[in-house]
């Protein structure tokens, strides 16, 4: 992909008392940039749990308190024991966390059990983000943003999240297959845009712990490159309004999605289901909660063929 001059964000702190205002800045930009109104220390404490879990696969260098990475190839991470940890409860599920979010959206909210955890190295184009759109993936509702959350500071060499600005006024845009993989569910290919496809301005920050990026669903965003010789970490999880629908996608957590496309796969296979459309069917089994089993891909694929 070709670099682009990546103008900074506009932060939304002065207006968080002042709803109408942080409404219409959103709706005008598609994000908000919050500086340090998490709280640093449940932040460091899920960074630190990460590290030290790292260090033990041999990722990060010995006695390193920063993510020193170590060159291993991260082909051989067990992500299972990252997801493992309880990152969710120290951090998404604290009062300090849980009250932003409703600030943010002005009423109750209800958090995705499925948060992606990010731990990015230099040179690692085959893990990165193509630039995407967060709908593609979570086809049932636009009422969720994303929340975006550095776990330690990323400055512009380290990369980090940057965002389209006003990406999300035109709505989805087509996406297709990049030679990127996912974080999430391992040996699926991610769908993107083409970067030089995009013409809204590219905006990014030097991050700190304690900030958040909010943005629309519709907003085009991917992370850009590592050039330094640390790993990136950070997470992200989408919240939407507790009365919205919730499809079975949003309650599930990363690790039980993963067993379901592991089951789904072998069924959809066995099933005689052409491989070119195995994952396609799998996305749509999880999106709606169908059974990951030969009855299930074969009831899914009655009702698509009646559609």
């Amino acid at each position: 992909m070709k670099t682009k001059t990546y103008g900074g964000f506009q932060t939304a702190n002065k207006y968080l008392e002042d709803e109408n205002t942080l409404n219409s800045a959103f709706d005008r930009q598609g994000y908000l940039f919050l500086r340090s109104v998490l709280d640093t220390a449940e932040v460091r404490t899920v960074r630190d749990d990460f590290v030290q879990e790292l260090q033990q696969q041999g990722f990060v260098n010995p006695g390193c308190s920063d993510p020193i990475w170590s060159g291993k190839d991260l082909a051989e991470i067990e992500d299972d024991r990252l997801y493992a940890l309880d990152y969710y409860a120290k951090l998404l599920d604290t009062s300090t966390t849980q009250e932003l979010f409703e600030r943010l959206f002005g009423e109750p909210v209800y958090t995705f059990r499925s948060c992606t955890l990010r731990y990015t190295v230099q040179k690692d184009e085959i893990h990165g983000s193509p630039p995407h759109q967060d709908h593609v993936y979570i086809r049932h509702t636009t009422d969720f943003r994303t929340f975006w959350i550095p776990l330690m500071e990323i400055d512009r060499n380290m990369g980090g999240l940057a965002l389209a600005e006003g990406s999300h006024k035109l709505g989805l845009r087509e996406h297709v297959e990049q030679d990127v993989y996912s974080y999430v569910l391992k040996g699926r290919r991610q769908k993107g845009v083409a970067l030089e496809a995009i013409a809204e301005p590219w905006l990014t920050a030097t991050y700190r712990p304690g900030d958040i990026l909010m943005f629309h669903p519709h907003l085009l965003h991917w992370g850009t490159p590592n050039r330094s010789n640390k790993i990136r970490l950070s997470v992200d999880v989408r919240v939407q309004p507790a009365s919205s629908p919730r499809s079975p996608q949003v309650q599930t957590t990363v690790l039980e999605q993963r067993q379901f496309r592991t089951d789904a796969l072998e069924a959809a296979t066995l099933e005689g289901v052409n491989p070119e459309m195995l994952e396609t069917l799998v996305v749509e089994m999880i999106a709606r909660g169908s059974s990951p089993d030969r009855a299930g891909v074969r009831e899914l694929l009655a009702e698509l063929s009646r559609e």
